[in-house]
């Protein structure tokens, strides 16, 4: 009887903990991305090399132009991420643990992103047009530049982005 009892408290206690592991990494300052099922997203273009986002268990996105036309990355609740670009080298943005985005060009500066709560990465330049990337709670950071300014995007357990542009 005595055993019993004893194994149905640590029954209930294992329990307890399993239920008490997040299954998706909070990313955002600002905002939430809940990247449950996600995987890489890669863009080719002449001059775009590759991107890849990687965000636990997600999904693939690919997207082959010249001129990039968009990309659709499914993340629970998350929208579309639109490059356009025919100067744009690589981008790399790994999930999970991502931490900062730095976006370089001739006449860009370099940007933060650490985000928690994150909405909109809109990045425009004589040669850049747009990138959305909505996830549930996000803000909007946005890069406006042929001298792009800096932007800060906090995302807590991301790892980098890095944008290359001539």
């Amino acid at each position: 009887m005595i055993f019993i009892k004893i194994q149905s408290a640590v029954v209930r206690l294992f329990s307890f903990i399993l239920s008490s592991i997040p299954h998706c990494h909070q990313i955002g300052s600002s905002t939430r991305q809940r990247c449950r099922q996600l995987s890489n997203v890669v863009v080719n273009s002449s001059t775009l090399s590759y991107t890849r986002q990687r965000c636990r268990q997600l999904s693939n996105v690919v997207v082959n132009s010249a001129t990039l036309s968009s990309t659709q990355q499914r993340c629970r609740q998350l929208s579309n991420v639109v490059v356009n670009s025919s100067t744009l080298s690589y981008t790399r943005q790994r999930c999970r643990q991502l931490v900062n985005v730095v976006v370089y060009s001739s006449t860009l500066s370099s940007t933060r992103q650490r985000c928690r709560q994150l909405v909109n990465v809109v990045v425009n330049s004589s040669t850049l047009s747009s990138t959305r990337q909505r996830c549930r709670q996000l803000v909007n950071v946005v890069v406006n530049s042929s001298t792009l300014s800096s932007t800060r995007q906090r995302c807590r357990q991301l790892d980098n982005v890095v944008v290359n542009s001539s």
